[in-house]
């Protein structure tokens, strides 16, 4: 939380707590369109693999499944602002978000999860009690973050920016990045000091209700201060033209703001409280009810997966060679003609 004496403060960021956080690793970077576009590969496997079984999954193979996200509608106002592989992956929902955390947990046998928006302020705090982590000054948020003053209204490959000091790149700015929280104004006047980071979680009843952090490259720079939260927002499907409506995209162009990083904890979690972190909430009833109608498909997450993807990757690799190959041959390629 923050001080009612801070610059920018809300209501909702106070009072101030303490939290126990348990260690953990998180991502460098927020996670790309390169790394999103891999995940979002096995919607098309998994519909091969589907049309072959003519069965659904047994019980014991959803145990390692996960729904791969339903191809997206409309590229041009996904890809907008570009959809370079070192640029962040947007648009997808909360839901999806945390399907891509359980997606590559399963295909690396580690723990993968979003942050708590605790975690997530403490990692982007590094240690100060400033408003931002280089102080209290905004002047210097240019150098760490692409926000309004900056961005020319739009994203930015991530990693450009200088890190925070604990080495994380566009903690601020960007695109905010969603936690695990449901969000509620009065969240830190419920807790108590000490409380572990858990504790407060709780699945909403209502559907996308989740906290945001961090601010985006729209955003301003109060905005981008460490305690500053959002929250996301249903509307953000309202532009969907398909019924029912996907349970992996938001569809709104608000939604080219948000993004997510990825954190590791070091001790190991029981799998019953990840498959909560993971799949927890209504979402998940509306990730089955988009299933029951076609909207979406299960599949299983191992070694045959993992071989599924580098063998279409390569492929992909190999058509491109062949058509920049095919252009090189061209007679008057790339030239004026006379």
């Amino acid at each position: 939380g923050s001080p009612t004496t801070e610059t920018g403060h809300k209501p909702d960021e106070h009072p101030q707590v303490p939290i126990d956080v348990e260690p953990f690793w998180m991502g460098k970077f927020e996670v790309t369109q390169a790394e999103y576009r891999t995940y979002m590969e096995c919607y098309q496997i998994f519909r091969a693999d589907q049309r072959k079984r003519r069965t659904e999954l047994t019980r014991e193979e959803m145990i390692d499944a996960v729904t791969a996200p339903t191809p997206i509608y409309s590229p041009d106002v996904v890809y907008e602002f570009g959809d370079a592989d070192n640029e962040p992956a947007t648009f997808m929902s909360h839901y999806a978000a945390r399907q891509y955390s359980k997606w590559i947990s399963l295909l690396t046998r580690q723990n993968f999860r979003l942050p708590t928006e605790f975690e997530w302020e403490y990692a982007a705090r590094a240690g100060s009690k400033s408003a931002y982590f280089c102080g209290n000054d905004r002047r210097q948020l240019g150098r760490y973050a692409w926000f309004s003053w900056n961005s020319n209204e739009e994203y930015h490959p991530v990693g450009m920016k200088l890190p925070n000091p604990w080495g994380l790149h566009d903690i601020y700015g960007n695109v905010a990045e969603m936690t695990l929280n449901t969000y509620a104004p009065d969240a830190y006047a419920r807790m108590k000091p000490g409380q572990q980071v858990f504790a407060p979680i709780t699945w909403p009843e209502e559907r996308h209700n989740e906290v945001v952090r961090g601010g985006s490259w729209d955003s301003r720079s109060k905005d981008l201060r460490s305690a500053a939260r959002s929250r996301t927002d249903a509307n953000w499907m309202a532009a969907d033209p398909n019924l029912p409506r996907s349970a992996w995209w938001f569809t709104e162009e608000e939604a080219a703001c948000i993004g997510f990083r990825l954190v590791r904890p070091l001790k190991s979690v029981k799998r019953s409280v990840l498959e909560t972190q993971w799949n927890g909430g209504p979402q998940a009833e509306d990730a089955d009810e988009s299933q029951a109608n076609g909207r979406g498909v299960y599949g299983v997450v191992d070694r045959n997966l993992a071989s599924e993807l580098r063998k279409k990757r390569g492929l992909k690799e190999l058509k491109r060679r062949r058509s920049e190959a095919q252009k090189a041959k061209r007679p008057g390629q790339g030239q004026e003609r006379k």
